[in-house]
């Protein structure tokens, strides 16, 4: 079975991730992966360094609506379709894939008209007018999480079907020790976070919540990864006035978040929205409790009592009273930091993942090219 997937973004960020680990695992079920991808990006690099199939994406990233560059990136569509048939047809593959929403928009019309039985990923919370529109030209709607699958169930109007298939994330590497004594000072319980550069993943709650916590805890500190894909965004500039007053070290983009979760203590995801929750469940692979948002795939990730603590979201009183607690009991984070391990290991793997997509193609019809 050949399967195409296609990205319309070429950076690495959680659903182009996934996508890195997710096509390796699905090649020891049989099927065959070859990547569509913008080049050059480190998603097409990251994907030959894996020894992936992948060709160049004949267009470019569908900008913000309601934009002029908008229009001008929806003004390429017809020649962007036009060279995606060309690779398409000589491509012959059994599935198309579109990794997310946005891909969708080149995808669609395109397997469509070829015959091609074609896959949306539902890696978000997609909504709007063109959701449903889009929806008639896929065959399978896959979902990352419970959460998201009632949402894509509501947007799609019972009109396509939508299976979960979860999420996976590869076990984290093995972190330098000098990598690893870089990020925390002698003497201090280290609480860390990381995430995208904008509101949702509640930068600012996990501020406000550690300047709260130091004064029951003193000797705690704090790392936050902001990772601005831009030149600067304003919530990062924020964030980072923020921290200033707060106790919180603020760092950009990270390779890797292994030898900062090897580090830390505590590792604290407070979303306001999440439709999986990746970095949850890395923090969990390193053995670390997590308190993370109730709120989305991350309650379906954390078992309260078990494996980390759940909060409500946009609180940082209560984030910060969640901290005191395992930033006081070292006996209680080591117990939760294995449950959490063993719980990644058993349910978050792109193993399991890969044999639940596997089983969802075997549900489409045969491509008429392939």
């Amino acid at each position: 079975m050949k399967v195409a997937f296609v990205s319309h973004f070429g950076g690495l960020g959680g659903a182009e991730r996934s996508l890195l680990e997710l096509m390796p695992a699905l090649r020891a079920t049989g099927v065959h992966p070859t990547l569509i991808a913008p080049e050059p990006s480190p998603l097409s690099e990251a994907a030959r360094a894996l020894h992936l199939p992948t060709h160049r994406a004949p267009f470019r990233r569908l900008e913000r609506r309601r934009s002029v560059d908008f229009v001008r990136s929806a003004a390429r569509l017809p020649l962007g379709w036009l060279h995606l048939r060309r690779l398409l047809c000589g491509l012959r593959p059994d599935i198309v894939h579109a990794n997310t929403g946005a891909a969708m928009a080149w995808v669609g019309p395109v397997a469509r008209r070829l015959g091609i039985p074609t896959v949306w990923h539902w890696r978000d919370f997609d909504r709007g007018a063109h959701v449903p529109l889009l929806g008639s030209s896929c065959d399978l709607a896959l979902t990352i999480s419970e959460s998201v699958t009632r949402h894509a169930t509501a947007e799609l109007r019972g009109h396509t079907p939508v299976v979960c298939v979860g999420n996976g994330v590869r076990d984290l590497p093995t972190a330098a020790p000098l990598e690893v004594a870089s990020w925390r000072r002698p003497g201090t319980v280290l609480v860390a976070m990381a995430g995208q550069a904008v509101p949702r993943k509640g930068h600012d709650v996990f501020v406000a919540a550690v300047a709260e916590a130091r004064r029951e805890v003193p000797e705690l500190s704090a790392i936050a990864v902001c990772a601005d894909w831009g030149d600067g965004s304003a919530w990062t500039r924020q964030i980072h006035a923020q921290a200033r007053s707060g106790g919180t070290r603020v760092v950009g983009e990270i390779a890797s978040v292994a030898s900062l979760f090897e580090a830390a203590d505590i590792v604290v995801v407070p979303s306001r929205r999440e439709p999986f929750g990746r970095v949850a469940v890395e923090g969990m692979l390193a053995a670390r409790p997590v308190i993370a948002s109730d709120v989305d795939g991350l309650s379906e990730i954390v078992d309260p009592g078990r494996t980390g603590l759940l909060v409500q979201p946009d609180d940082p009183e209560a984030l910060a009273a969640a901290v005191v607690t395992l930033a006081r009991d070292p006996e209680l984070r080591k117990e939760m930091g294995r449950a959490g391990r063993a719980r990644a290991r058993e349910r978050f793997t792109p193993e399991r993942v890969a044999d639940a997509l596997r089983a969802a193609y075997a549900t489409l019809p045969l491509s008429v090219t392939g």
